[in-house]
């Protein structure tokens, strides 16, 4: 029902799914299901659906560590990000989280913490979302 309200409520009609997404299949029937079609250029998509590598429950942060471009650009590129999280992906602070994963050899070559949408204001105060990446972040944890 989430993703239901989520693409109703922003008015998503493409979507692409990054490797490896946990619930990846469901989450792509419930989509296509909502009138969602499945693309794969994120350059041309309204949501882009990743894993994660880590969360912290403390703060929220998602941290995303890829040796693949492709997923990366699923985080920034299509105006929505719904960053699918497993439970035991959760760490209560942001050094456990980075120890969970950077643990591997070679350790990843993209490392990037995610608190939301990008935010800047100008000197006039006009405040503008989602100007680095998506104006919506959302995530669901599974």
């Amino acid at each position: 029902m989430l993703l239901k309200t989520m693409v109703d409520e922003l008015k998503v009609s493409t979507a692409t799914l990054g490797e490896g997404v946990p619930q990846g299949e469901e989450i792509a029937a419930i989509l296509q299901g909502a009138g969602v079609s499945l693309e794969e250029d994120p350059s041309k998509t309204d949501l882009g659906v990743t894993g994660v590598s880590a969360a912290v429950g403390r703060t929220g942060s998602l941290v995303f560590a890829w040796n693949r471009e492709r997923d990366h650009l699923l985080t920034s590129l299509p105006p929505v990000h719904l960053a699918v999280v497993k439970k035991e992906q959760i760490y209560p602070s942001m050094e456990e989280a980075m120890e969970a994963v950077v643990e591997g050899d070679p350790p990843p070559s993209y490392i990037s913490v995610v608190n939301g949408p990008s935010k800047t204001g100008d000197i006039e105060l006009i405040h503008v979302s989602g100007v680095h990446g998506p104006q919506w972040v959302y995530a669901l944890v599974v």
